[in-house]
């Protein structure tokens, strides 16, 4: 029995001596919350608001001073698509601060140095140049006149106005069409059918401005430009799509 024990107590020495090593289980880290230091929200200031009184005198446009309403402005004019228009002058209107020459007509002079802010590339122009792109300039602006006249003469008439324009049929109505929507305010589409009507707008502009300005001129056409116009809206007229 002793022998047995003795063998026992060798047998569990030599089991400890074959056992593994125990590993240790690493545990995962936990994350440390970094703490953010939040800004703290600035008092809102009063906002001190200084008014500044206008004591620039009150113009009247004399262009418009005889309407119910007319137009007052304080500095310059703002209307820069006004002919009067200019940069070069305190009120920045040529009606009134040239008053000591308006008894004579304006030279071409004259409106390149009055034009010349609103239109800078006149400074680089010689005196041909500036006598042609004046005269363009001045014919672009009558024959929006006589077209404008016209215009409120057959709104004005008993005509027919039946005619109904649908876009896209007409690459040069529509180009026309869309020429008078951008320009004239009281253009309305069934006017058109009547713009291939040249003895009437010479009767008619003949008569109130004694000018020499053809319909196609004043719809910014070239003759034959104007005659593919009135063809194309005479197709349009007999075709049933307007």
């Amino acid at each position: 029995m002793a022998k047995i024990g003795k063998e026992r107590k060798s047998a569990t020495k030599s089991n400890r001596s074959i056992a593994q090593p125990v590993q240790k289980v690493k545990r995962p880290q936990q994350k440390t919350k970094k703490l953010v230091s939040v800004p703290k929200k600035a008092k809102a200031l009063p906002i001190k608001v200084h008014v500044v009184e206008d004591t620039r005198p009150i113009i009247v446009c004399p262009e418009m001073e005889d309407r119910a309403q007319p137009f007052r402005f304080r500095g310059q004019c703002p209307i820069v698509t006004c002919q009067y228009c200019t940069l070069e002058t305190p009120t920045g209107c040529m009606s009134l601060d040239r008053k000591e020459s308006a008894d004579r007509s304006i030279s071409n002079r004259e409106i390149a140095y009055y034009k010349r802010g609103l239109f800078p590339e006149l400074k680089e122009m010689d005196q041909k140049q500036l006598d042609n792109t004046i005269r363009r300039a001045q014919n672009r602006t009558r024959t929006a006149i006589c077209l404008n006249m016209f215009i409120a003469s057959i709104d004005d008439s008993d005509c027919d106005r039946s005619f109904s324009y649908v876009e896209g049929h007409s690459r040069i109505v529509d180009q026309v069409h869309n020429y008078l929507v951008q320009t004239f305010t009281d253009y309305r589409s069934w006017m058109l059918a009547y713009l291939d009507d040249e003895q009437r707008f010479a009767d008619i502009v003949g008569r109130i401005a004694n000018s020499e300005f053809n319909l196609g001129m004043a719809l910014r056409l070239t003759p034959r430009k104007y005659q593919t116009f009135c063809q194309a809206l005479k197709d349009l007229k007999h075709s049933g799509d307007s």
